[in-house]
Protein backbone atom coordinates (compact mmCIF):
# COMPACT_ATOMS: atom_id res chain seq x y z
CA UNK A 1 0.00 0.00 0.00
CA UNK A 2 1.76 3.09 1.32
CA UNK A 3 5.36 3.91 1.65
CA UNK A 4 7.11 2.84 4.79
CA UNK A 5 10.34 3.33 6.60
CA UNK A 6 12.49 1.60 3.98
CA UNK A 7 13.46 3.67 0.92
CA UNK A 8 10.85 6.15 1.96
CA UNK A 9 10.83 8.35 -1.11
CA UNK A 10 10.91 6.61 -4.47
CA UNK A 11 11.43 2.87 -4.14
CA UNK A 12 8.28 0.83 -3.63
CA UNK A 13 6.08 3.57 -2.21
CA UNK A 14 4.38 0.78 -1.30
CA UNK A 15 0.48 3.19 0.61
CA UNK A 16 -22.12 12.62 6.40
CA UNK A 17 -22.05 9.37 8.19
CA UNK A 18 -25.57 8.09 8.69
CA UNK A 19 -26.91 6.66 11.91
CA UNK A 20 -25.04 3.46 12.75
CA UNK A 21 -28.13 1.54 13.81
CA UNK A 22 -29.84 2.25 10.50
CA UNK A 23 -26.69 1.35 8.61
CA UNK A 24 -26.53 -2.08 10.22
CA UNK A 25 -30.02 -2.82 8.98
CA UNK A 26 -29.49 -1.38 5.50
CA UNK A 27 -25.89 -1.83 4.49
CA UNK A 28 -25.65 -5.41 5.68
CA UNK A 29 -28.99 -6.65 4.45
CA UNK A 30 -27.51 -7.80 1.14
CA UNK A 31 -26.79 -11.48 0.80
CA UNK A 32 -23.12 -12.35 1.03
CA UNK A 33 -21.55 -14.66 -1.51
CA UNK A 34 -21.75 -18.28 -0.44
CA UNK A 35 -18.35 -19.19 -1.87
CA UNK A 36 -15.21 -17.41 -2.99
CA UNK A 37 -15.43 -16.26 -6.59
CA UNK A 38 -11.65 -16.59 -6.97
CA UNK A 39 -9.87 -19.90 -6.42
CA UNK A 40 -7.37 -19.87 -3.55
CA UNK A 41 -4.07 -21.76 -3.67
CA UNK A 42 -3.16 -24.20 -0.85
CA UNK A 43 -0.50 -21.86 0.58
CA UNK A 44 -3.13 -19.14 0.98
CA UNK A 45 -5.95 -21.24 2.44
CA UNK A 46 -4.35 -21.58 5.88
CA UNK A 47 -4.50 -17.79 6.27
CA UNK A 48 -8.20 -17.58 5.30
CA UNK A 49 -11.07 -17.56 7.78
CA UNK A 50 -14.81 -17.54 7.10
CA UNK A 51 -15.62 -14.97 9.75
CA UNK A 52 -17.60 -16.07 12.78
CA UNK A 53 -17.41 -14.49 16.23
CA UNK A 54 -16.62 -17.89 17.72
CA UNK A 55 -13.40 -17.87 15.68
CA UNK A 56 -12.14 -14.48 16.84
CA UNK A 57 -9.43 -15.87 19.09
CA UNK A 58 -8.08 -18.06 16.29
CA UNK A 59 -8.14 -15.09 13.93
CA UNK A 60 -6.26 -12.89 16.42
CA UNK A 61 -3.68 -15.63 17.00
CA UNK A 62 -3.15 -16.09 13.27
CA UNK A 63 -2.81 -12.33 12.74
CA UNK A 64 -0.31 -12.03 15.60
CA UNK A 65 1.81 -14.91 14.28
CA UNK A 66 1.68 -14.29 10.53
CA UNK A 67 1.20 -10.52 10.45
CA UNK A 68 -1.94 -10.73 8.34
CA UNK A 69 -5.25 -12.53 7.98
CA UNK A 70 -7.86 -12.91 5.24
CA UNK A 71 -11.55 -12.89 6.13
CA UNK A 72 -13.65 -14.50 3.44
CA UNK A 73 -17.11 -13.33 2.34
CA UNK A 74 -17.41 -11.07 5.38
CA UNK A 75 -18.87 -8.04 3.60
CA UNK A 76 -22.00 -7.80 1.43
CA UNK A 77 -20.78 -8.20 -2.15
CA UNK A 78 -23.85 -6.65 -3.74
CA UNK A 79 -23.62 -3.55 -1.54
CA UNK A 80 -19.97 -3.10 -2.54
CA UNK A 81 -20.83 -3.64 -6.20
CA UNK A 82 -23.60 -1.05 -6.15
CA UNK A 83 -21.96 1.65 -4.01
CA UNK A 84 -18.22 1.52 -3.43
CA UNK A 85 -17.07 -0.07 -6.70
CA UNK A 86 -18.63 2.65 -8.89
CA UNK A 87 -17.52 5.26 -6.35
CA UNK A 88 -13.90 4.17 -6.78
CA UNK A 89 -14.16 4.57 -10.55
CA UNK A 90 -15.80 7.98 -10.27
CA UNK A 91 -13.28 9.18 -7.71
CA UNK A 92 -10.39 8.04 -9.89
CA UNK A 93 -11.77 9.92 -12.91
CA UNK A 94 -12.56 13.05 -10.91
CA UNK A 95 -9.13 13.15 -9.32
CA UNK A 96 -7.45 13.48 -12.72
CA UNK A 97 -10.09 15.95 -13.84
CA UNK A 98 -9.36 18.16 -10.81
CA UNK A 99 -5.61 17.87 -11.33
CA UNK A 100 -6.05 18.92 -14.95
CA UNK A 101 -8.49 21.77 -14.30
CA UNK A 102 -6.17 23.19 -11.65
CA UNK A 103 -3.15 23.10 -13.94
CA UNK A 104 -1.20 20.24 -12.36
CA UNK A 105 -1.24 17.81 -15.32
CA UNK A 106 -1.47 18.10 -19.10
CA UNK A 107 -4.66 16.08 -19.63
CA UNK A 108 -7.63 14.92 -17.52
CA UNK A 109 -6.49 11.29 -17.55
CA UNK A 110 -3.78 9.06 -16.12
CA UNK A 111 -1.98 8.54 -19.45
CA UNK A 112 -1.22 10.34 -22.70
CA UNK A 113 0.19 8.13 -25.47
CA UNK A 114 1.21 5.50 -22.90
CA UNK A 115 3.04 8.09 -20.79
CA UNK A 116 1.80 8.79 -17.26
CA UNK A 117 0.57 12.32 -16.65
CA UNK A 118 1.79 12.36 -13.03
CA UNK A 119 5.17 11.60 -11.48
CA UNK A 120 5.94 8.93 -8.91
CA UNK A 121 6.60 9.53 -5.25
CA UNK A 122 5.56 11.66 -2.32
CA UNK A 123 7.73 14.59 -3.40
CA UNK A 124 5.61 14.77 -6.56
CA UNK A 125 2.35 13.98 -4.79
CA UNK A 126 -0.49 15.87 -3.17
CA UNK A 127 -2.22 15.75 0.18
CA UNK A 128 -5.02 13.75 -1.43
CA UNK A 129 -3.19 11.91 -4.21
CA UNK A 130 0.10 10.06 -4.73
CA UNK A 131 1.34 7.79 -7.50
CA UNK A 132 3.04 5.12 -5.38
CA UNK A 133 4.70 3.37 -8.32
CA UNK A 134 4.08 3.57 -12.08
CA UNK A 135 0.36 3.13 -12.71
CA UNK A 136 -0.44 2.58 -9.02
CA UNK A 137 -2.25 5.36 -7.17
CA UNK A 138 -3.50 6.13 -3.69
CA UNK A 139 -6.33 8.64 -3.28
CA UNK A 140 -6.91 9.89 0.24
CA UNK A 141 -10.55 10.12 1.30
CA UNK A 142 -9.82 11.28 4.82
CA UNK A 143 -10.71 14.91 4.18
CA UNK A 144 -14.09 13.84 2.82
CA UNK A 145 -14.82 11.97 6.03
CA UNK A 146 -13.36 14.31 8.66
CA UNK A 147 -13.06 17.78 7.16
CA UNK A 148 -16.15 19.78 6.24
CA UNK A 149 -14.23 22.48 4.35
CA UNK A 150 -11.42 21.09 2.26
CA UNK A 151 -8.11 22.76 3.08
CA UNK A 152 -9.59 26.25 3.33
CA UNK A 153 -7.40 27.14 6.31
CA UNK A 154 -4.30 26.04 4.40
CA UNK A 155 -4.84 27.51 0.97
CA UNK A 156 -7.13 30.43 1.79
CA UNK A 157 -8.63 31.72 -1.46
CA UNK A 158 -6.72 29.31 -3.71
CA UNK A 159 -9.49 26.74 -3.60
CA UNK A 160 -11.01 25.22 -6.69
CA UNK A 161 -14.77 24.82 -6.86
CA UNK A 162 -14.13 21.25 -8.02
CA UNK A 163 -14.28 18.46 -5.50
CA UNK A 164 -14.02 14.72 -5.26
CA UNK A 165 -17.45 13.09 -4.99
CA UNK A 166 -18.90 12.76 -1.48
CA UNK A 167 -18.57 9.37 0.16
CA UNK A 168 -21.57 7.03 -0.24
CA UNK A 169 -21.55 6.82 3.57
CA UNK A 170 -19.04 6.36 6.39
CA UNK A 171 -16.92 3.42 5.19
CA UNK A 172 -16.55 2.17 8.76
CA UNK A 173 -20.17 1.08 8.57
CA UNK A 174 -19.03 -1.71 6.25
CA UNK A 175 -16.93 -3.13 9.07
CA UNK A 176 -19.64 -3.26 11.72
CA UNK A 177 -19.67 -7.10 11.50
CA UNK A 178 -16.04 -6.95 12.69
CA UNK A 179 -16.72 -4.51 15.53
CA UNK A 180 -15.61 -6.88 18.28
CA UNK A 181 -12.65 -8.31 16.35
CA UNK A 182 -10.83 -5.21 15.12
CA UNK A 183 -9.90 -3.71 18.53
CA UNK A 184 -8.49 -7.10 19.57
CA UNK A 185 -5.89 -6.88 16.83
CA UNK A 186 -4.40 -3.88 18.65
CA UNK A 187 -3.02 -4.69 22.09
CA UNK A 188 -4.12 -1.38 23.57
CA UNK A 189 -2.46 -1.79 26.97
CA UNK A 190 0.86 -3.24 25.85
CA UNK A 191 2.74 -0.08 24.90
CA UNK A 192 1.45 3.14 26.33
CA UNK A 193 2.93 6.39 27.52
CA UNK A 194 6.35 4.98 28.36
CA UNK A 195 6.99 4.16 24.71
CA UNK A 196 5.49 7.24 23.15
CA UNK A 197 8.72 9.25 23.26
CA UNK A 198 9.88 7.50 20.09
CA UNK A 199 6.93 8.98 18.28
CA UNK A 200 6.63 12.35 20.00
CA UNK A 201 9.82 13.52 18.33
CA UNK A 202 8.27 12.76 14.95
CA UNK A 203 4.94 14.40 15.68
CA UNK A 204 3.21 11.03 15.49
CA UNK A 205 0.88 11.53 18.41
CA UNK A 206 -2.75 11.85 17.35
CA UNK A 207 -4.80 14.54 19.06
CA UNK A 208 -7.70 14.63 16.63
CA UNK A 209 -10.88 13.54 18.39
CA UNK A 210 -12.69 13.05 15.09
CA UNK A 211 -10.27 10.22 14.29
CA UNK A 212 -11.77 8.00 16.98
CA UNK A 213 -13.33 4.98 15.33
CA UNK A 214 -17.11 4.59 15.44
CA UNK A 215 -16.42 0.89 16.05
CA UNK A 216 -14.43 1.35 19.26
CA UNK A 217 -13.24 4.29 21.35
CA UNK A 218 -10.03 2.32 21.98
CA UNK A 219 -8.71 2.78 18.45
CA UNK A 220 -8.42 5.54 15.87
CA UNK A 221 -9.23 5.48 12.19
CA UNK A 222 -6.16 7.36 11.04
CA UNK A 223 -6.63 7.05 7.31
CA UNK A 224 -9.12 6.17 4.57
CA UNK A 225 -8.10 5.83 0.95
CA UNK A 226 -8.60 4.16 -2.39
CA UNK A 227 -5.71 2.14 -3.76
CA UNK A 228 -5.93 1.76 -7.53
CA UNK A 229 -3.62 -0.28 -9.77
CA UNK A 230 -4.24 0.40 -13.44
CA UNK A 231 -3.58 -2.05 -16.31
CA UNK A 232 0.13 -2.08 -17.08
CA UNK A 233 1.24 -1.21 -13.54
CA UNK A 234 4.29 -3.25 -12.59
CA UNK A 235 5.31 -5.16 -9.47
CA UNK A 236 6.09 -2.94 -6.51
CA UNK A 237 9.22 -3.31 -4.46
CA UNK A 238 8.82 -5.16 -1.17
CA UNK A 239 8.20 -2.69 1.64
CA UNK A 240 6.58 -2.11 5.02
CA UNK A 241 4.12 0.73 5.58
CA UNK A 242 5.61 1.75 8.93
CA UNK A 243 8.24 1.00 11.52
CA UNK A 244 8.40 -0.52 14.98
CA UNK A 245 7.65 1.24 18.25
CA UNK A 246 10.76 -0.25 19.84
CA UNK A 247 13.99 -1.50 18.31
CA UNK A 248 14.79 -3.36 21.53
CA UNK A 249 11.89 -5.80 21.52
CA UNK A 250 9.05 -6.94 19.29
CA UNK A 251 5.78 -5.44 20.48
CA UNK A 252 2.22 -6.25 19.42
CA UNK A 253 0.63 -4.49 16.49
CA UNK A 254 0.05 -0.76 16.96
CA UNK A 255 -1.29 -0.06 13.45
CA UNK A 256 -2.83 -2.13 10.66
CA UNK A 257 -4.50 -1.79 7.28
CA UNK A 258 -7.86 -3.19 6.27
CA UNK A 259 -8.01 -3.82 2.51
CA UNK A 260 -11.53 -4.25 1.11
CA UNK A 261 -11.57 -5.69 -2.40
CA UNK A 262 -13.96 -3.71 -4.60
CA UNK A 263 -13.99 -6.37 -7.31
CA UNK A 264 -12.92 -9.97 -7.70
CA UNK A 265 -9.14 -9.77 -7.80
CA UNK A 266 -7.51 -12.69 -9.64
CA UNK A 267 -3.76 -12.70 -10.12
CA UNK A 268 -4.08 -10.96 -13.50
CA UNK A 269 -5.25 -7.81 -11.67
CA UNK A 270 -2.26 -7.86 -9.31
CA UNK A 271 -3.53 -8.38 -5.75
CA UNK A 272 -1.24 -7.70 -2.78
CA UNK A 273 1.48 -10.24 -1.99
CA UNK A 274 2.76 -10.67 1.58
CA UNK A 275 5.61 -12.46 3.34
CA UNK A 276 4.23 -14.19 6.46
CA UNK A 277 5.96 -13.45 9.78
CA UNK A 278 8.12 -10.73 8.20
CA UNK A 279 6.79 -8.18 10.71
CA UNK A 280 9.30 -9.79 13.08
CA UNK A 281 12.12 -9.17 10.58
CA UNK A 282 11.60 -5.46 9.85
CA UNK A 283 12.82 -4.45 13.32
CA UNK A 284 16.47 -3.48 13.03
CA UNK A 285 18.52 -4.58 10.03
CA UNK A 286 16.18 -6.23 7.53
CA UNK A 287 18.91 -7.87 5.38
CA UNK A 288 20.61 -9.28 8.47
CA UNK A 289 17.35 -10.52 9.95
CA UNK A 290 16.24 -12.13 6.68
CA UNK A 291 19.59 -13.87 6.26
CA UNK A 292 19.40 -15.18 9.81
CA UNK A 293 15.86 -16.45 9.24
CA UNK A 294 16.96 -18.14 6.03
CA UNK A 295 19.85 -19.84 7.82
CA UNK A 296 17.49 -21.01 10.56
CA UNK A 297 15.06 -22.18 7.85
CA UNK A 298 12.31 -20.03 9.36
CA UNK A 299 12.01 -17.58 6.46
CA UNK A 300 8.49 -17.94 5.11
CA UNK A 301 7.70 -18.02 1.41
CA UNK A 302 5.54 -15.18 0.06
CA UNK A 303 1.78 -15.64 -0.10
CA UNK A 304 -0.28 -14.14 -2.92
CA UNK A 305 -3.99 -14.19 -2.05
CA UNK A 306 -6.49 -13.60 -4.85
CA UNK A 307 -9.36 -11.80 -3.14
CA UNK A 308 -13.04 -11.97 -4.05
CA UNK A 309 -15.53 -9.14 -3.80
CA UNK A 310 -16.56 -9.12 -0.12
CA UNK A 311 -13.23 -10.45 1.17
CA UNK A 312 -11.10 -8.45 3.62
CA UNK A 313 -7.31 -8.53 4.00
CA UNK A 314 -5.96 -7.16 7.29
CA UNK A 315 -2.22 -6.75 7.77
CA UNK A 316 0.23 -5.32 10.29
CA UNK A 317 1.86 -2.04 9.24
CA UNK A 318 5.28 -3.63 9.77
CA UNK A 319 4.89 -6.64 7.45
CA UNK A 320 6.67 -6.89 4.10
CA UNK A 321 4.23 -6.73 1.21
CA UNK A 322 3.89 -5.45 -2.33
CA UNK A 323 1.28 -4.86 -4.97
CA UNK A 324 1.75 -7.15 -7.94
CA UNK A 325 1.55 -6.17 -11.59
CA UNK A 326 -1.85 -5.58 -13.14
CA UNK A 327 -1.46 -7.61 -16.33
CA UNK A 328 -4.98 -7.05 -17.59
CA UNK A 329 -5.61 -5.04 -20.72
CA UNK A 330 -7.54 -1.83 -21.22
CA UNK A 331 -8.76 -0.75 -24.63
CA UNK A 332 -8.45 2.95 -23.84
CA UNK A 333 -7.62 5.36 -21.06
CA UNK A 334 -11.28 5.87 -20.19
CA UNK A 335 -11.99 2.18 -19.59
CA UNK A 336 -11.64 1.61 -15.84
CA UNK A 337 -13.10 -1.90 -15.81
CA UNK A 338 -9.71 -3.54 -15.26
CA UNK A 339 -8.49 -1.20 -12.55
CA UNK A 340 -7.75 -3.12 -9.38
CA UNK A 341 -9.30 -1.08 -6.57
CA UNK A 342 -9.14 -1.53 -2.82
CA UNK A 343 -10.90 0.56 -0.19
CA UNK A 344 -8.36 0.96 2.60
CA UNK A 345 -9.03 1.80 6.25
CA UNK A 346 -6.05 2.19 8.58
CA UNK A 347 -6.53 1.69 12.32
CA UNK A 348 -4.09 2.48 15.10
CA UNK A 349 -3.74 2.80 18.82
CA UNK A 350 -4.96 6.24 19.96
CA UNK A 351 -1.50 7.70 20.51
CA UNK A 352 -0.19 6.90 17.02
CA UNK A 353 -0.43 9.06 13.92
CA UNK A 354 1.14 8.26 10.54
CA UNK A 355 3.01 11.26 9.18
CA UNK A 356 4.96 9.42 6.49
CA UNK A 357 2.60 8.30 3.79
CA UNK A 358 0.98 11.46 2.42
CA UNK A 359 2.48 14.94 2.03
CA UNK A 360 0.70 17.65 4.01
CA UNK A 361 0.60 19.87 0.92
CA UNK A 362 0.14 20.86 -1.85
CA UNK A 363 -3.49 20.03 -2.45
CA UNK A 364 -5.13 18.93 -5.69
CA UNK A 365 -7.64 21.71 -4.93
CA UNK A 366 -4.91 24.34 -5.07
CA UNK A 367 -5.25 26.24 -8.35
CA UNK A 368 -1.69 27.52 -8.60
CA UNK A 369 0.30 25.28 -10.90
CA UNK A 370 2.82 23.03 -9.18
CA UNK A 371 6.19 22.88 -10.96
Amino acid sequence: MMKGVMNQEEEGIDDDARDCFDSVQYHHSSTRASASAVALSPDVVKHVFPFEQSMETSIVDSFTKDGFVILQNVLPAEELRQSWSPYASQCFRDCFRILYENGHIAAPTDKINNAYTTNQGIKHGFAEFVMRSPGRYEISLRHLLFEKKQFCSIHDDKISSLSLPPLPYNPEELLLPLQSLLPRLLDINTHGEENNHDFNNNNNRSSESESVSILSSEMNLIHVSLLVATPGSSDQAWHADGGHVSLEQHLPCHCYNVFIALQDTPHTLGPTELRPESHFLTRGSLPKNMLAAKCRKTLQAPVWPALSLGDVLIFDYRILHRGRANNSSSSNNNNLANNRSYLVLTYAQPWFQDVLNFPKHPSIYQTTKIN
